[in-house]
């Protein structure tokens, strides 16, 4: 596993921090460019499910959010949102019902052969 410097800057913010925050995972994949304001939150079970507890808290802090997608299973519970501006996901990486944070990625499709 390869182990890079912001890797290791966010895991020793994460662990000098004394509230417990959620990981952000920020690498960049080969080939692959960041969605600017998209992200996939991983969340604890919640009642109501995800997209209807970051709505709630959205509106609380006054921040516009857009939810594209709820994924609910035995494996995976979260959502894919987009924030107004990035600032806005590093007030969410505190809420305790918050696991993880990946920013989204375009991925090109694949190319048809004649």
């Amino acid at each position: 596993m390869k182990i890079t410097i912001i890797s290791l800057a966010i895991c020793l913010l994460v662990v000098s921090n004394t509230e417990a925050v959620a990981p952000i995972h920020f690498n960049r994949a080969a080939g692959r460019d960041v969605i600017p304001n998209r992200y996939i939150v991983e969340m604890s079970e919640l009642a109501g499910g995800p997209s209807r507890h970051f709505q709630v808290k959205a509106g609380g802090k006054g921040h516009s959010i857009r939810v594209h997608q709820e994924y609910i299973s035995n494996v995976f519970q979260g959502v894919s949102v987009e924030f107004q501006n990035d600032a806005d996901i590093k007030e969410y990486v505190n809420d305790p019902h918050v696991k993880a944070v990946w920013p989204v990625h375009k991925i090109p499709g694949p190319r048809l052969m004649k």
